[in-house]
């Protein structure tokens, strides 16, 4: 699943491409306090409702001792126009391969 942020008039961007099988859930925060921007993107496990709401949903995912998890994340930065054209060509690629795949 490919996500970002880009500000196009900086050429400037964020990206994660993860799977929607390890991670079903995404956040993306954002603070707007004056002169100040701040962006999340967070893809989780469980909606950002929390654990109760998780747990109240049947969906809450915890490890036992030892037990481990593994998962695939990309993270990047999008420097300049021509990345996130470049960005903008894969996710392209992505969304119509899961749309063949899922026929």
């Amino acid at each position: 699943m490919p996500v970002a942020v880009v500000n196009r008039a900086l050429g400037l961007g964020a990206y994660q491409v993860f799977r929607s099988d390890q991670l079903p859930h995404h956040t993306v925060w954002r603070m707007l306090g004056e002169g100040t921007y701040g962006v999340g993107l967070e893809p989780s496990t469980n909606r950002d409702a929390g654990r109760f709401d998780a747990r109240d949903r049947g969906e809450l995912q915890w490890l036992e001792p030892g037990q481990t998890r593994r998962y695939d994340l990309e993270i990047g930065a999008l420097a300049g126009a021509e990345a996130i054209a470049e960005f903008e060509t894969r996710v392209s690629r992505l969304t119509s391969d899961q749309v063949t795949s899922r026929r």
